[in-house]
């Protein structure tokens, strides 16, 4: 008796269509996921800054004076963020590429009593590609910071 053996496989026809699905679902799911990452990076910045505001506040407690966030050169936010007490520097954090920064305030003073050393003031983060995701952190005159999950600095 002779044996048949059969092989299961896919033809070049069926194979071809599961190659063209794979690119129509790539080709929608990429401009949802640069998006995403987008979002990502600025929520990260976000929370980075955030946080290197309430360092700067508690430091300024601690230390029982002023204490400065400022861009590390220039007046513009951009490059690096400096932390200091007097001509003292006590931080200084690198930005990211993928995000920008923009504020009114040339500088961010706390006070020993931790409220804020001028004007209510807001800080916002954008990614640098386009500013459809931004995220603003508010910094009231009472020291109070806040990272609202969406909405302006009214």
């Amino acid at each position: 008796m002779p044996r048949h053996s059969r092989f299961a496989a896919f033809s070049l026809i069926e194979l071809l269509v599961t190659l063209a699905v794979l690119a129509i679902t790539a080709a929608i799911a990429v401009p949802g996921l640069t998006q995403l990452i987008r979002n990502q990076q600025v929520q990260g910045a976000a929370q980075e800054l955030y946080s290197l505001l309430l360092y700067t506040r508690s430091e300024a407690a601690s230390r029982g004076r002023s204490v400065t966030l400022r861009p590390a050169q220039g007046s513009a936010w951009t490059g690096a963020l400096a932390v200091t007490a007097g001509s003292t520097s006590l931080r200084q954090v690198a930005l990211r590429d993928a995000v920008v920064l923009a504020s009114a305030a040339n500088s961010i003073v706390f006070r020993a009593d931790g409220r804020l050393g001028g004007n209510a003031t807001c800080i916002s983060i954008c990614p640098a590609v386009d500013g459809a995701a931004c995220q603003r952190i508010r910094i009231l005159a009472s020291g109070q910071i806040a990272l609202p999950a969406s909405g302006g600095c009214s």
